[in-house]
């Protein structure tokens, strides 16, 4: 890889956002899913360079700490934006906004940490 391929921090940022497969940047890391709500497939190797997606064994246990932060921190700025924005909410209703939001945005939270953590952490290769 030449030193003007190395991926910026804009750039890389910009690939884990669209999914894409953090060697190259080309491919997308997932399947196509058939139907909305579907568990996402990720794809074994990149179509483009090659690289393995699939890790050693224990690789993508952590990844699940990342996806329940990122789905906190959604159910989070719901509950605040609603508070102090949109005047006369119930907490009932601040509740069920945020509850809504996490489990709407919860296929792409286990996408997106997925990608963070193959950026953040490469690790080793399946044999």
């Amino acid at each position: 890889m030449l030193i003007e391929d190395k991926p910026t921090g804009f750039h890389r940022f910009g690939r884990i956002l669209q999914l894409k497969c953090p060697k190259c940047g080309k491919a997308k890391v997932f399947y196509s899913a058939k139907y909305p709500g579907v568990r996402p497939r990720m794809k074994d190797t990149c179509d483009n360079c090659g690289y393995q997606f699939h890790k050693e064994e224990e690789h993508y246990h952590r990844v699940v700490y990342l996806s329940y932060g990122l789905t906190i921190l959604e159910g989070l700025l719901t509950f605040l934006l609603g508070k102090y924005m949109v005047f006369g909410m119930s907490s009932r209703d601040l509740f069920l906004a945020s509850l809504a939001v996490m489990l709407f945005l919860s296929i792409w939270n286990y996408k997106i940490a997925r990608v963070i953590w193959m950026n953040v952490f490469p690790g080793q290769a399946v044999k």
